[in-house]
């Protein structure tokens, strides 16, 4: 049974073959244009230069074709146009964009506790837990019957929500 590759894998596998084709055709490209036979080249004013090493230059362009890609993969996915719309549509026209983050990470999570949010994010935890009113408010979370214990062990259980959606 195969198992489900997760975002960031094929992120690192589209960016793999991006830089086989780029170096590969990029390599092709540059012997087809400029082949040299010797090992320097003189101008008309008598001045050598070594020649290019064209697979060095392909290697090169591949290797920043890759990591091009794989910048766009992980960096394309920060907000999500559905995530943006879904708020709109609710009314929700006054959120910020780190609002927009956390209700992000609140879609990807099955379900989520306010300190959980928290450690995904640089805000604060009363920020959390107006945006969750708000959206509790307007259907789009639950509060769940379960409680979690906080990852130390101690302090007073947090209250699990679920994202439920439009």
């Amino acid at each position: 049974m195969m198992k489900k590759l997760s975002k960031r894998q094929l992120g690192v596998i589209l960016s793999i073959l991006i830089f086989i084709l780029a170096t590969s055709t990029s390599y092709l490209i540059l012997n087809q244009f400029y082949k040299f036979d010797k090992a320097e080249i003189m101008t008309e004013e008598g001045e050598i230069y070594p020649t290019p090493n064209n697979r060095l230059l392909a290697i090169g362009i591949g290797v920043s074709m890759g990591i091009v890609s794989l910048v766009v993969w992980e960096g394309g996915g920060s907000v999500q146009p559905d995530t943006i719309s879904i708020m709109l549509h609710n009314g929700l026209e006054d959120l910020t964009v780190r609002d927009l983050e956390i209700v992000r990470t609140m879609m990807r999570k099955d379900k989520f506790t306010i300190p959980e949010l928290q450690e995904h994010t640089t805000t604060s935890r009363q920020s959390i837990w107006r945006l969750v009113k708000k959206l509790k408010s307007e259907g789009l979370i639950d509060e769940t019957s379960e409680k979690k214990l906080p990852k130390s062990g101690r302090g007073k259980p947090s209250r699990v929500y679920k994202y439920v959606g439009p």
